[in-house]
């Protein structure tokens, strides 16, 4: 299986950003720990989404790496992982869909 290049997870939700628990680098110390940002402080306030829609968007984009790990058990593993992949999908909907 090939090497992750992307911040391992879990991530975790922070208001409307995301964050990765990661040991700090030369290259990570100025973001914090931080992956995403799903509201542009640069935009006028009646431009933005929602902050009810940047939250969803952060659920989302946090699970990332779970949906991503559930993918390969489910293509590469056997039925029994298949299976157990198959009930961490459901947890993953779930936690994106939560409010």
């Amino acid at each position: 299986m090939r090497k992750q290049a992307h911040t391992p997870g879990p991530w975790r939700v922070d208001g409307y950003e995301i964050r990765a628990d990661f040991i700090m680098t030369d290259d990570t110390s100025r973001s914090n720990g931080r992956i995403a940002i799903t509201q542009d402080y640069g935009q006028e306030e009646h431009s933005c989404p929602p902050y009810s829609q940047c939250r969803a968007n952060a659920r989302l984009i946090a699970e990332a790496p779970a949906m991503a790990d559930a993918w390969r058990s489910m293509l590469l593993g056997d039925l029994q992982a298949e299976r157990e992949a198959l009930k961490e999908a459901r947890a993953i909907l779930a936690r994106i869909d939560a409010e």
